[in-house]
């Protein structure tokens, strides 16, 4: 970790003893940090936190920036560098599992203190395996109202399949499009040239020379599939053509 970077969070930690407050990691600090990424917009949720975020511009200098005021749902940005940044939110609920049920995806859902966080001790709180859909690629939504009580959510889900080149979870796509369920084709993630040698890995072959990553990519089993019969599921009334 970047000493810098240490030097606030333990900075931070003593301010949380003093105060006597429970900071956690949230978010996409947690995300990143368990795909083992580096992070420059830090997440914590934590009470009182208009207070806590000035108390620590305080100590360290530098500015600080209300994001959010609306009552009960603060969020106060410490700006410490030019691409660091730590992000204070009021905690939702009385507990941390309360506040990780009210977010909108499972691998957004997963928090860690951070006294535990500075000793790298392996204590994730993961209510709702984030973890696992991390470890699959997977973008599901958290059971409940997540994207009536924000719409936005909706456009967030496909903006996290593409920066992180994640596949939406079934369940997760239907209620993007509300229920209305239009079609479905077998499809699978192929990792490797096999069963189609001849053709498939010259071009794996030129692709990979030339600097690229042809693998893995994503097939239709269709019309190739031995199964017989109709091969995509569509809604009556759609047109299958």
């Amino acid at each position: 970790m970047n000493p810098a970077i240490k030097t606030y969070l333990q900075t931070l930690t003593d301010i949380g003893t003093r105060e006597k407050k429970a900071f956690y990691l949230v978010g996409g600090s947690v995300r990143d940090w368990v795909r083992g990424e580096e992070c420059s917009d830090w997440d914590f949720a934590v009470p009182g936190a208009p207070k806590i975020a000035r108390i620590l511009a305080d100590q360290t200098g530098h500015p600080v920036v209300p994001l959010d005021d609306t009552p009960g749902h603060e969020t106060y940005r410490v700006v410490l560098q030019r691409n660091l940044y730590f992000d204070f939110t009021a905690l939702q609920g009385k507990t941390i599992e309360d506040d990780l049920a009210q977010r909108d995806f499972t691998i957004n859902a997963m928090a860690i203190s951070l006294p535990d966080f500075i000793e790298e001790k392996e204590n994730l709180i993961d209510p709702f395996n984030g973890k696992n859909d991390l470890r699959n690629q997977i973008i599901r939504v958290l059971p409940g109202r997540a994207f009536e009580e924000d719409p936005l959510r909706l456009l967030r889900a496909f903006r996290f399949a593409s920066t992180l080149e994640f596949g939406i979870e079934p369940q997760t796509l239907a209620q993007i499009t509300a229920g209305r369920f239009v079609g479905a084709a077998p499809m699978y993630l192929k990792s490797h040239s096999m069963g189609e040698y001849i053709f498939d890995h010259a071009w794996a072959d030129a692709f990979e020379r030339a600097g690229g990553r042809y693998y893995p990519k994503l097939l239709v089993g269709v019309p190739f599939t031995p199964v017989t019969g109709p091969r995509l599921a569509v809604r009556g009334g759609v047109n299958a053509v």
